[in-house]
């Protein structure tokens, strides 16, 4: 370093004190960005989400067959007398918003 007065002991000081307070702000900042990407990308929810999604499209292929089998009037009675009970499987669960997963 070189001395060009009597304050450059101070300025050197505090240029050494603002590199390593920026440097260890940004290793910091790198270490917590996969998590944070993480936590928003990836929904935890996903599986259950997936074997819903999967028995609706089961149900509804079942009811659809039923349909093309037993003839149009037939099948609907049925449907009909079974949709109390297949209310509450249709059901989707919302995605959580940004502030439930918070």
């Amino acid at each position: 370093m070189v001395d060009t007065g009597n304050d450059s002991f101070p300025v050197v000081t505090g240029a050494i004190t603002a590199v390593i307070s920026s440097l260890s702000t940004m290793i910091l900042s790198i270490s917590k960005l996969p998590k944070l990407i993480a936590k928003y990308l990836f929904n935890e929810n996903e599986d259950r989400s997936m074997t819903e999604i999967i028995k609706n499209i089961q149900s509804y292929e079942l009811k659809s067959a039923q349909m093309n089998t037993l003839g149009k009037n037939d099948a609907q009675k049925k449907i009909n007398d079974q949709k109390a009970d297949d209310d509450e499987d249709m059901k989707i669960s919302p995605v959580p918003s940004q502030s439930d997963v918070s």
